[in-house]
């Protein structure tokens, strides 16, 4: 089987990576190169660099509605494009090209989270499921015939980047399971009534609200780790955090902060223990949340204990919400 492959970042490369070895890719589709780092350099996206790797011809079309798409990769006569976190719409004038038309591997088991950020969502929701879905494309997002699926568990601690990695065998082997099998076909459609949608995650998203409980603070830092990372203010200086861990009665110096916090307003700092086994917690809405992991304003990130050290804090501290 001739594939013609559309996608951009890292998770995109390793499916690649997976085909390469058992089918033949004829070209591959990915964004443009775009500046990246402190130098601005244009920066070729890790599916290009894969696709080199195997002396794929790449294209990078700017915009899709160019008239010289259609011809330029009707010319490879590729029996099936495969389209796995590319990034934009592709419109039918493409993904009916063709014989076996255009698939898509996408990270819910939709029609749940249809949209750009499925995975986050999930986290952010503190759902207790995700999963992989392969779905033939058609002129509306992620709403086409399923072809096939596979659930997986949420930790309830992983971020987003742990839980997509963890995931991401399980969505190659999905893929490449239904590529062995021929023709590929659509085992169900999808029920509109059931679909639910996911935005694009902004910086804007990642503010904390510590009037919120615990645990929604908890699921937004996990959705946003590792990028582009929960964070808040205090007197004026943004502070990423990384990592948390709610109230529990089993974890060290817990249920002293939870003490300590009754009757604080929400957002302030409490410390517990001294020294070494100290530990950093804030008021939430309905207890307290320990700090595991934070980055002070252009600073590299330190764990709770060393921020408290480091910046001298004291209870009574307070961060923004």
């Amino acid at each position: 089987m001739k594939i013609g492959y559309f996608g951009s970042p890292e998770i995109s490369a390793s499916l690649l990576r997976a085909l390469t070895a058992s089918s033949k890719v004829v070209f591959v589709v990915t964004n443009p190169d775009r500046a990246k780092g402190r130098s601005g350099s244009a920066v070729p996206t890790p599916v290009c660099l894969e696709a080199g790797r195997h002396s794929i011809p790449v294209h990078k079309f700017e915009n899709l509605k160019d008239p010289q798409i259609v011809p330029t990769l009707s010319a490879y006569g590729a029996d099936l494009f495969l389209v796995f976190a590319y990034g934009e719409m592709i419109p039918e004038r493409i993904y009916s090209l063709p014989p076996q038309k255009t698939v898509n591997l996408h990270g819910s088991l939709l029609p749940k989270y249809r949209g750009a950020s499925p995975v986050q969502s999930a986290v952010l929701h503190g759902d207790g499921k995700t999963g992989w879905t392969l779905q033939f494309i058609n002129d509306r997002l992620d709403s086409g015939d399923i072809i096939s699926s596979v659930e997986i568990d949420i930790n309830p601690d992983e971020t987003s980047g742990e839980l997509l990695e963890r995931m991401l065998p399980g969505g190659i082997d999905l893929t490449m399971s239904a590529i062995a099998r021929q023709p590929i076909q659509a085992v169900r459609v999808q029920k509109d009534a059931d679909a639910t949608f996911c935005k694009k995650i902004y910086p804007e998203m990642t503010r904390i609200d510590w009037g919120k409980t615990s645990l929604e603070i908890h699921n937004l830092v996990r959705a946003m780790n590792p990028a582009p990372v929960a964070r808040t203010i205090m007197l004026n200086k943004t502070y990423k955090i990384h990592k948390t861990h709610r109230f529990r009665p089993d974890f060290t110096g817990s249920e002293e902060a939870e003490n300590q916090a009754r009757g604080q307003p929400p957002g302030s700092i409490i410390i517990s223990g001294k020294g070494s086994s100290s530990k950093l917690f804030v008021r939430t809405a309905d207890s307290s949340i320990e700090i595991m992991e934070i980055q002070p304003e252009n600073k590299k990130v330190m764990r709770g204990v060393d921020f408290i050290n480091g910046y001298r804090l004291s209870s009574g501290s307070r961060f923004e919400y």
